[in-house]
């Protein structure tokens, strides 16, 4: 009995320790699976970040949500070791980005016995995916969302892109396909729903992982007869098996290289993981890294912002304090036992350029040591591109009659703090109110305007005006609402008054046509990076004049049942054209062009192939 009685206590804490481990070990699980079905969702609805935040919830279980220690966040980076940002930043978000969710929660002991030996079990996990599709919801819609379906980049020529508007319907890019840039048109069809004869809960595709540096094969799990096709994001290799009894097996491919994304897709399914480092090399016998943290958000509006920093590898057993600037803003807060560890707070902010600091002490009141300090700079407000119309002036010289063509230069300037990497729209309007909802007469690609930069280019009315007297011209920059800026109110240009003093006589109502009368051409080839065929690049063809003619995107096309990468095919009027191509993969833009010149009536012109480059 006495040695029962003795034995007994450390029993009882063996089995409650097993109890509690294990309690412990499934709420990690649990919370892991939830971070990486967010990140799952957010792959293809990265501006959905209440969804992202849902998709996580709906998995947690024995966690209670609403625990002030528990901590889910959604954020957003470059890749690896870039910094990250938050909601406010969602117009920035780009196909390559990654969508980084993050729980913390801090486990309190259900058995008294444990609680003096460990107060709580602090635990954080993270799943990180590449954004493959922008997607088509948004938690919080831009104020001018643009009812268009597609955006056409410029032609590969130093000036931009002017496109006429032979027509009285609203101006829209003729694009043959939508790209993620622009928000769908008002008017379009719905989008084709998924095929009806895929089974209404396919099987999931599953990549066996890890896949590590220089591995020569990917297998894993799929629907069996399906064709799934890898891809390599970073480098546009892609190769396709047929899934045989429910397994796939890509082998042969050129070794893996890590920090790579490989993607495999099909049937509406996808799976997507990142290739280790190799798993044989030794760790590093140097000191730890040196303590820092990351802000999110690293700018904000002038008066009162919530900030949370992220802080890695810290000194544990100090005391942290943090300043802006010079100021306290959040006196210590406790003894740190974790060396990765979240602080939010709140700080009322200035306009201007602010250093936020965080120091580590050995004592509360600082009169210890200093062990460690880190700064970043919190930019008031947050920088961002700012469209103007600088001049809108006429080329040509009065007097004018109807139905006269009539010119006009247009000179635009950024005069934001931050570049445009993207296409957007200027559109001219004549006797109407500048806006997306009334049909422009002439509109021009630009893509792309750093800061400070400055174009001008022509527009004109190509078929003049019908009736004699004064109309007005005025242009809009950014027409769709493609680009967030820090002032969305200064796009519109000066008024122009242009006088029609005399009638000229009414064309006849059968213009000649512009391109070469005949039956109509088709070209065909392959858009190739590193000479790899590559899909989803998006197609302009532009006719002599600087005109788009035709779009559309690359894709997968079965050829007499061979399965060819990066086609396309445009069917144009006899003639000579620049046809251009361009991709973005991660933060990189890829772009090529070839020329097709005298295109016959008729004539199908086969190895109209572009060769993508990067150029930033």
């Amino acid at each position: 009995m006495v040695e029962f009685a003795l034995i007994l206590p450390l029993l009882l804490m063996i089995i409650v320790g097993i109890f509690e481990f294990g309690r412990v070990l499934f709420i990690y699980s649990n919370l892991f699976n939830a971070v990486r079905e967010g990140a799952r969702y957010g792959i293809t609805n990265p501006r959905d970040w209440n969804g992202i935040h849902q998709e996580a919830l709906n998995l947690i279980a024995l966690v209670d949500t609403t625990d002030v220690t528990f901590n889910l966040i959604v954020e957003y980076d470059n890749g690896p070791g870039t910094p990250r940002f938050g909601m406010d930043q969602l117009g920035n978000v780009i196909v390559g980005d990654r969508v980084v969710v993050t729980i913390q929660y801090e486990i309190v002991p259900i058995t008294p016995l444990l609680t003096p030996i460990v107060e709580v079990f602090p635990l954080r996990t993270e799943a990180a995916r590449t954004i493959q599709t922008l997607g088509t919801v948004v938690s919080t819609p831009p104020p001018t969302a643009p009812p268009t379906g597609s955006v056409t980049p410029p032609p590969p020529t130093a000036t931009p892109t002017i496109t006429p508007t032979a027509t009285a319907t609203p101006t829209m890019p003729p694009t043959a396909t939508a790209t993620p840039t622009t928000p769908p048109p008002a008017t379009a069809t719905p989008a084709t729903p998924p095929p009806t004869t895929l089974p209404p809960t396919p099987t999931p595709i599953i990549i066996t992982e890890p896949l590590n540096d220089g591995d020569t094969a990917v297998e894993g799990t799929a629907e069996t007869g399906q064709m799934v096709t890898l891809r390599v994001v970073q480098t546009g290799y892609q190769t396709s098996v047929i899934v045989q009894s429910g397994t796939f097996l890509f082998s042969n491919l050129p070794p893996l290289v890590a920090g790579h994304t490989i993607i495999v897709e099909g049937y509406g399914q996808q799976d997507l993981a990142i290739v280790q480092g190799t798993p044989t090399t030794p760790p590093p016998t140097t000191a730890p890294p040196t303590a820092h943290f990351q802000v999110e958000p690293d700018c904000g509006p002038a008066g009162v912002n919530s900030l949370t920093v992220h802080a890695y590898n810290w000194p544990t057993g100090n005391y942290v304090t943090i300043f802006l600037n010079s100021t306290i803003i959040v006196p210590y807060f406790g003894k740190i036992s974790d060396p990765d560890f979240s602080k939010t707070f709140t700080v009322d902010l200035t306009e201007g350029m602010h250093t936020l600091t965080m120091q580590a002490w050995t004592k509360k009141d600082q009169s210890g040591s200093l062990v460690a300090q880190y700064s970043q700079p919190v930019e008031c407000p947050c920088p961002n591109p700012d469209l103007t119309i600088t001049h809108l002036s006429l080329q040509n010289t009065a007097p004018f009659g109807t139905y006269e063509r009539i010119k006009f230069e247009v000179a635009l300037k950024n005069q934001g703090a931050k570049g445009i990497a993207s296409v957007f729209w200027v559109d001219l309007y004549a006797d109407t109110v500048p806006t997306y909802t009334n049909a422009s007469v002439d509109y021009v690609a630009i893509n792309g305007l750093p800061a400070g930069g400055s174009i001008t280019f022509t527009m004109w009315i190509e078929e003049g005006f019908t009736v004699t007297g004064t109309h007005t011209l005025t242009a809009l920059a950014d027409t769709w609402g493609q680009i967030p800026e820090s002032d969305e109110e200064n796009n519109t240009s000066n008024t122009l008054d242009v006088y029609i003093s005399s009638e000229n006589p009414t064309p006849t109502p059968t213009p000649t046509p512009s391109g070469t009368p005949g039956a109509p051409a088709t070209i065909q080839g392959t858009t190739y990076m590193d000479g790899v065929p590559q899909n989803n690049v998006s197609i302009y063809v532009y006719d002599i004049d600087g005109r788009l003619t035709w779009s559309g995107i690359s894709h997968s096309q079965d050829i007499g049942g061979i399965i060819i990468d990066g086609y396309y095919e445009a069917i144009l009027p006899a003639g000579d054209y620049t046809v251009s191509g361009q991709v973005r993969m991660a933060n990189g833009l890829y772009v090529g062009q070839v020329a097709v010149m005298n295109l016959l009536p008729g004539e199908f012109r086969q190895l109209v192939d572009i060769n993508l480059s990067k150029v930033n």
